[in-house]
Order: structure tokens, then C-alpha cells, then sequence
């Protein structure tokens, strides 16, 4: 029989053969570690905040995935992207193709491109992070955290903005009365270093404590550009590296309690970033693209690495930079009355036009050259709460008031070249002065109908002010070069358009629950949520089409059923958490491309407009067992089947068709489309085998991970595009994407391995060797499809990656 030591030394072997194959990319690796001691069990409590309070994660009746710091570097999670494949249920796309900007989508509901709000909404310390309009935001961080978790379905009671699809916490750790801290520093190949640490320092006993952390990541990009193409300036680019890690944040955090019922904590973070991305076009059906297709034309682009991208944008553009100031409040009124106050201050300036090339080719067709000023948002949330206990503690409540302020106060971005229709090139730039203030008012309770039976209900009533300030002007590419785009002022006499547009959006969340403690180990639960998103404007829809001119608000019913138990049959012991759902999606936001002006004038629009009815069902499952006191195995697995139940095509006027002509009287039916961000199928399916060395010389363990996901759409009209759309295509109406190649991402499976030695001979260091995408898949993470052109542009995934790390606590 092999036993356990001799099964993790080939596990190890297995690590190192892999680390030092021939297929290992670029530098060379080195040392790298965690924060936390990975001694920690998956069964042990996980505690969760899915209700605005401290509950053990498998009494709380909401389906909820979560990860303590220790389980994020298992699963070798250090950003948004590497979440997807842990969390099933989860997907994370680039946005129009960019890696640098992730978009979550929990159960297939996510954000459209040009929607006011994604359905997903980040919160930091309790603090929502993300801006409107694909505005420059504050980040989500990986880094000494107390727990990562994300909330699955309708949230918009207790947390409000934009959560019909679900909620991402991430929970900071908090100081604490006692002196230590961590290091981990991490090395591997493509020149990757990553450092993270933390001190924790008590300052005055137990009445003030102060923790400090800081992450630095660095890494070259495991993407090329080749060097001669020119940009739309003519300057000749060299070749360029993208996809890169180039991270620093740091964090401060104060806690103050003055007495025994008075908590103040303060937070300050600042977050910098200066990640370059790109999209690589991949060949589409060259029946389609114009001038006998982009295969044609560039036939390198038939023979590229995905790694390799032959573009003509320059990928420069300025850090993004952030800051945030966050305190909370907390005062205990009675034993049986809280109130806590939760203040937020963002400041995020960043570039959310980044260089691109949208067409991911060297036809200069639709590229975004750089933009020369960033934006700003700023954004200002205060939430009060008052949370209480009655009758014995029978019934417990929390009712609450929100303020929300964002504003970017003359954001310049820039819009798409068009050479195609506008022969001399042209820019169409846009200054912006946006507003926009949320109001909202809640209240949740639980009431004990007895000892084993909860009754939930909560309500929500928000209030959305939405206005957008644009002018707008049309430049020659010289006309630009020479005004740097900087400032209004500069615009040619004759140039500048003005739009101005605002609108108050209204509308109401809640929910009612029961859940039922069968045993001490296993609860039932069901119930029923409403959830809203606000709408908003199309700037740059055609003036011609008023009902393209804004959309309307979404809404979401949502009803659910889930069981979750613990537990401990012979040596086995574990949980097992299931929910199934069936959603009925109102108004979905969904989006087209249309043309805007005509000549020097034209520009492409990206317009949302509100699909009637759209169904989502599926299930969600979790399942960790120690199967052995050596072998633990975890299980995540998702299914949703979703698909539109009502969508007419109502981009053109229904007088626009007549008998013979292109279009038919009665619009086409576009619910047969699928829907986008919908992975059906969709596990990750993990093992940790582990064992203790004898002369307390250290824990050994061996943690190999598989992950897979079916074929998505990463947009909803891939099987039959709008009418709208088609005309100045000039494709045929009836006309498939999907079936030429584009607007999807394929199905692929991931296999990472994790070697650890913990507590290295006895000492307080532990090492680990880390190698992600062992078999170096090629796999796409978002597209953008440029169809007319026969090419899709693709972002790739990272190819393998080997690191080695080194942790400690102190």
C-alpha cells in the first residue's frame, strides 16, 4: 500500500517536474508565500456578514460562498479574474475584451456594455466600490482580509445600489489587541514578485489598536505586440508588452474603543495600478468581413501565437489611481440596541477608454487612441443603521437610511475612429460633468415564529437622480494632436455639441423568507426577493430614434429554495449546501451598436435598450468533506439554464418595413437569442492531501485543483443580431454571429497544482510551490466582436505559471 508521506513526495516531484519542464515560460522563479497559517480547516466556522451581522456561514438561509484569507492562497486567488474559477456560480469577463477591467456576473446576471450598473455591485468594508457608467472605481483588494464572500441572487434589501444578480463582501482584517503581523513574498516566471504584509500594533492596551498592511505586484506581460505597424497619429509603435501585473496598495486601519460599548475604525486605502491590456483578433468566417476579410488582408494573423497580437494602437495610458476613507461607527445603546454609522470617501482617477484596438488588427478601423486626460469619480456614501433584539431576542431587526454621491466632475473620453465610413479619420471626443445621487430608505427583521422556524421579511425603497452633462465635439486626428484634447477652450469654432440629460428613477426591493432548523445540523430555507436596477441614458443614440434616447429600470423576481447540513457519518465529516432558483428578469438591460451622423460626423453608438422578459433557473451547490484525516475534498457546482421569454425587435420603426423590402412588418423575434454571461455548466472540483512529518519538521500538503465551464455568450443578440444593427452592417437581417465564429467564449478546463511545506522544519516560515494552468490552455476570457470585418477580438487567460513562495507570522 503507498502511504501518505510517499503519496505527497510524488505529488512533489510531480510540482517540481512540472516547474522545471521545458515548457516553463520566461524568467526564472522564487520565493513566495501566504498570509495566514494553512492549518486551518474548511469545516471549522466561517462567518459571514450576508446579513449586515456576524452568523456562521450554515445558519445564515442565503446561498453564500465565502474564503478566509488561508483559502483564497490555496486556490491561488490574487485577483477578480482568478476568482471565477473557484466560485461557480461566479463569472468573470474582461470587459470589451480587456483583461484590466473584470466584470462579475453572478448566476449569468452581469453588466451590459453602456448600462448605467452592473447587477453585481463590490463592497469593501461595507462600502460599495463600484462607479456608474464603467467610471473609474476603487478596485476590489485580495489581500489581509478577514473574509472574501459572494452573495448569489437578489440583495438589494440590505444592500442596495445594483445587486439583482448578487453582492461581492470583501471584509478587511480588523486590528486586534495583540502585536504580530505576516509577510508573504512570492516569485515566479514572466518576472513575477509579488510582497504582502501586515503589522498589527496595539497602542494604548485594549482601547486603540492600529493595523498597517501593503501588497506589491509586479509582473512583465505575457503578451506581445508586433513592432512597425503606425498608430492613428503615424507614429511608428515599437513592440509592446501586455498583460502585465504592475499593483500597489497600501492600508491603514484604525480602531478605537473608547469604552466598552463605543467601536470607531477608520480606514485608509490607496491603491495604484498600471496594468496594460489589449485584445488579439482571432480569424471569424472571412464570408463575412468586408474587402474579402481581415484573413486576407493580414494573413499573420492566421498564424500568431495567442500571446501575439498584431495591432496599431499605442498601449500607453496613465495609472489608474485611488484613495479611499472609510470609518464606521458603533454604539451600544442598550444590550438590546445598536446604532452604527458607515461613512465612505472614494477618490478614483483612472483611464476607462484605455488605448484599444477594437477590431484587434492592424486595419485601422475602430481604435481608441490614448486618451490624454484621465477621469476622476468622486464619490460620497453615508448609511445609518439602528439594529435591535425584542422579546427575548424572538425578533431581531435593523432598519436603515443610505445617501450616495458620485460624481465625475469633466471626464474626457474618447470615442471610436471610423475610417471605413469617414475616410480622412476623425475623433469624436467627449467632455462630461455626470451626477449622480442615490437616496434609500430599509428595514429587515427576523421574528422566532419558534425554536426551529424563522420568518425573514425586508423592504427597500430607493430613489435614483441620474444626470449627464456632455458636450461633444468631431476633430480631425490632426485637429486633435494639435488641441491634445485637453480642454473644451481648444475645440475649433464650430466643433462643439452640447447634450444635457437627467431623469429620477424610483423603485422597490424586498423579500420574505422562512427557514426551518430541521436538526441541529441541517436547515431548510426558501422564500422570494424582488430585486431593481436603475436606468439611464444613451448619449450617443441616434437624436433621430427618441425611444433610444434613455432605458428603463430593470427588476428581478427571484424565488429560491436551498438546504444546508453538516455532516458526521463514520470518519467523514463535512457540510453540504444546495439552492435551486427561478428567476423572472423585467426589462433586462441589454445593448446594440448603431451608426450615429453621417461623414466626418459618423460614429459608432453602443445603445442599451430593455428587453421585456428573461427567465433564469438553475441550482448551486457546495460540498467539503475530510474524507480522511489526511484528505480533503471540496466540490463547487453550478447550472443555470436561462434563455428569453419575450423579446421583440423594436430598433426600427414597424412603418420601416413594407412588402419586399429588407425588414418585415412584424419585428423579428429576438428571443432566440441566447443569453449572455451564461456558463450552464460550470465546477470546480478541488483536493488537499495532507500529512504531518514526524520531529515536528513541518506539515506537508499537495493540493491539486481542476476547474471547467462550458461554452458563454458574452452578448445576447449572438444568434440573431437587431435589425438596427444589421442596416449598417449591411448583413443580412436573419443574421448569426455565433455561427460565424464570434461573441462567444469556448469551454475549457484548468488544472492547478499547490505544494506546500508549512512550519519548515519546525520553524514559524512556510513554502509553497505554485503552478497554475499546468497544461498552459490557451483560453479566452471576453471578446469583442467586430464582425463587419471579419475578426473577433480576444483576451487570453495567463498560460502557465510557476511561483515559488515564503510566509510567516510573527
Amino acid at each position: 500500500m503507498v502511504s501518505k508521506s510517499a503519496l505527497l513526495g510524488s505529488a512533489a516531484l510531480m510540482t517540481c517536474a512540472v516547474c522545471c519542464g521545458p515548457a516553463m515560460a520566461a524568467d526564472p522563479a522564487a520565493p513566495a508565500a501566504d498570509s495566514h497559517a494553512t492549518t486551518d480547516t474548511a469545516l471549522s466556522e466561517v462567518v459571514v456578514t450576508a446579513r449586515r451581522k456576524e452568523e456562521d456561514l450554515q445558519k445564515v438561509p442565503v446561498a453564500v460562498t465565502a474564503f478566509s484569507q488561508t483559502m483564497l492562497k490555496e486556490r491561488s486567488i490574487s485577483d477578480a479574474m482568478d476568482l471565477s474559477s473557484a466560485v461557480p456560480a461566479l463569472n468573470v469577463e474582461a470587459d470589451s475584451g480587456r483583461g484590466d477591467h473584470p466584470i462579475f456576473a453572478i448566476r449569468g446576471m452581469g453588466q451590459d456594455f453602456g448600462a448605467a450598473a452592473g447587477s453585481v455591485e463590490t463592497y469593501f468594508a461595507e462600502v460599495p466600490l463600484s462607479g456608474p457608467f464603467q467610471m473609474p472605481a476603487m478596485g476590489p483588494s485580495f489581500f489581509d482580509l478577514q473574509s472574501l464572500q459572494v452573495l448569489e441572487g437578489p440583495q438589494g434589501t440590505l444592500f442596495g445600489r445594483s445587486t439583482t444578480g448578487g453582492a461581492v463582501l470583501i471584509v478587511p482584517q480588523a486590528p486586534t489587541d495583540t502585536y504580530g503581523g505576516y509577510f508573504r513574498g512570492q516569485v515566479g516566471n514572466y518576472n513575477d514578485v509579488q510582497l504582502e504584509g501586515a503589522v498589527n500594533l496595539p497602542l494604548a492596551g485594549d482601547a486603540a489598536d492600529l493595523r498597517l498592511a501593503g501588497f506589491d505586484w509586479g509582473r512583465a506581460g505575457y503578451g506581445r505586440t508586433i513592432a512597425g505597424n503606425r498608430d492613428v497619429f503615424g507614429a511608428i509603435l515599437p513592440s509592446q508588452t501586455y498583460d502585465n501585473q504592475d499593483v500597489q496598495e497600501f492600508r491603514a486601519t484604525l480602531l478605537l474603543k473608547p469604552t466598552d460599548r463605543l467601536q470607531n475604525s477608520t480606514i485608509f486605502a490607496y491603491h495604484r495600478d498600471d496594468d496594460r491590456n489589449t485584445e488579439k483578433a482571432t480569424v471569424l468566417d472571412p464570408s463575412t468581413a468586408l474587402g474579402g476579410g481581415i484573413a486576407f488582408l493580414y494573413p499573420n494573423l492566421l498564424k500568431l501565437s495567442p500571446y501575439v497580437a498584431d495591432i496599431d494602437t499605442n498601449l500607453d495610458h496613465p495609472p489608474s489611481t485611488n484613495w479611499a476613507l472609510i470609518n464606521t461607527t458603533t454604539y451600544e445603546l442598550t444590550d438590546d440596541l445598536t446604532v452604527k454609522n458607515i461613512f465612505g470617501y472614494i477618490d478614483a482617477k483612472g483611464v476607462t477608454d484605455v488605448a484599444a484596438d477594437v477590431d484587434g488588427s492592424p486595419l485601422a478601423a475602430i481604435d481608441l487612441p490614448t486618451v490624454p486626460r484621465v477621469s476622476e469619480t468622486m464619490q460620497t456614501t453615508d448609511e445609518l443603521q439602528l439594529q435591535g433584539h425584542e422579546f427575548g431576542g424572538r425578533l431581531s431587526w435593523v432598519v436603515g437610511g443610505l445617501l450616495d454621491q458620485t460624481r465625475q466632475p469633466g471626464g474626457n473620453n474618447i470615442g471610436v475612429i471610423i475610417t471605413e465610413t469617414n475616410a480622412a479619420g476623425g475623433i469624436t471626443t467627449d467632455w462630461q460633468q455626470n451626477r449622480f445621487t442615490n437616496y434609500a430608505v430599509y428595514g429587515s427583521a427576523t421574528y422566532k415564529l419558534t425554536d426551529q422556524l424563522n420568518l425573514t421579511a425586508g423592504e427597500r425603497h430607493s430613489w435614483n437622480d441620474v444626470s449627464v452633462l456632455e458636450y461633444s465635439a468631431e476633430l480631425s486626428t490632426q485637429q486633435y494632436e494639435d488641441n491634445n484634447g485637453l480642454r473644451i477652450g481648444n475645440v475649433p469654432a464650430g466643433q462643439l455639441a452640447a447634450e444635457n440629460n437627467s431623469a429620477r428613477f424610483s423603485g422597490d426591493t424586498y423579500n420574505v423568507g422562512l427557514d426551518y432548523q430541521a436538526t441541529s445540523d441541517t436547515m431548510v430555507y426558501g422564500g422570494y426577493r424582488r430585486g431593481y436596477k436603475q436606468g439611464g441614458f444613451n448619449i450617443s443614440a441616434p437624436i433621430a430614434v427618441p425611444s433610444e434616447q434613455g432605458f428603463q429600470p430593470e427588476s428581478d423576481d427571484d424565488f429560491y429554495l436551498g438546504v444546508k447540513t453538516s455532516f458526521h457519518l463514520g470518519g467523514v465529516s463535512g457540510h453540504f449546501d444546495l439552492e435551486g432558483y427561478y428567476d423572472l428578469y423585467h426589462d433586462k438591460q441589454e445593448s446594440y451598436l448603431t451608426l450615429t451622423g453621417s461623414g466626418a460626423a459618423s460614429s459608432l453608438a453602443t445603445v442599451t435598450y430593455n428587453v421585456p422578459q428573461t427567465t433564469y433557473r438553475g441550482i448551486d451547490l457546495d460540498f467539503v468533506a475530510d474524507l480522511t484525516d489526511w484528505l480533503r475534498a471540496t466540490v463547487n457546482y453550478s447550472y443555470i439554464d436561462a434563455y428569453y421569454t419575450k423579446w421583440p425587435d423594436a430598433t426600427f420603426a414597424a412603418t420601416t418595413g413594407a412588402p419586399g423590402g429588407p425588414f418585415p412588418d412584424d419585428h423579428l423575434n429576438l428571443a432566440v437569442n441566447p443569453v449572455g454571461f451564461v456558463s450552464p455548466n460550470k465546477v470546480s472540483f478541488s483536493t488537499r492531501f495532507h500529512d504531518n512529518l514526524a520531529d515536528d519538521r513541518g506539515e506537508l500538503a499537495f493540493i491539486p485543483t481542476v476547474t471547467y465551464q462550458d461554452r458563454w455568450y458574452t452578448i445576447g443578440d449572438a444568434f440573431l443580431l437587431p435589425q438596427g444593427e444589421t442596416a449598417w452592417l449591411g448583413l443580412p437581417t436573419n443574421f448569426n454571429s455565433a455561427a460565424h465564429g464570434g461573441d462567444f467564449v469556448n469551454a475549457y478546463a484548468l488544472l492547478n497544482l499547490r505544494f506546500e511545506w508549512n512550519k519548515v522544519w519546525g520553524s514559524p516560515i512556510d513554502a509553497a510551490v505554485n503552478v497554475t494552468n499546468v497544461t498552459n490552455k490557451a483560453y479566452s476570457v471576453g471578446d469583442t466582436t467586430s464582425i463587419a470585418f471579419g475578426v473577433q477580438s480576444d483576451s487570453f487567460g495567463p498560460p502557465r505559471m510557476v511561483t515559488f513562495e515564503l510566509s510567516t507570522k510573527f
